[in-house]
């Protein structure tokens, strides 16, 4: 009887591991169907975006501010990492003479991208004009040490 209990219990141990096995890869499929599906996404919303700032770009060179600017808006609003966006809305908003407003959007680019220097350059010009000397010159040592021979 014992011997009849443990194939029992053997087989019932081989269909639960089964199960288990089967839910995990089942798990395993459907968490790298939503990971696919998460980074394609992020690539449409990145090539969107590119897409946008150029619009953006183009129309700023037509000298068309508020169409810009409005363009950028989106670009970054779809990809909020789209450091040539934020880059653009700051030289924007300086024409404008909103000098807060594009020392928001240069930091946003300068932490998007730590090693390029032109966002801490535009900031310092900012802050230079601004009357702020010591933070404007703190901000064009950072950009010198980001690119020496710019």
């Amino acid at each position: 009887m014992s011997i009849q209990i443990s194939k029992h219990i053997v087989t019932l141990v081989a269909m639960f591991m089964t199960v288990c096995t089967a839910g995990c890869v089942n798990s395993q499929t459907q968490a790298m169907k939503m990971l696919e599906a998460q980074v394609a996404q992020r690539r449409a919303a990145k090539e969107e975006s590119n897409r946008l700032y150029l619009k953006a770009a183009a129309t700023h060179e037509q000298g068309q501010l508020a169409d810009a600017l409005g363009a950028a808006q989106a670009a970054v609003d779809t990809d909020g990492q789209n450091a040539d966006a934020w880059m653009l809305i700051g030289a924007m908003r300086l024409e404008q003479d909103r000098l807060y407003d594009a020392i928001q959007a240069f930091e946003r680019a300068a932490k998007i991208r730590p090693h390029r220097h032109e966002a801490r350059y535009n900031m310092g010009v900012i802050l230079e004009q601004a009357g702020r000397y010591k933070k404007a010159i703190e901000e064009y040592e950072l950009a010198l040490g980001r690119a020496p021979g710019d």
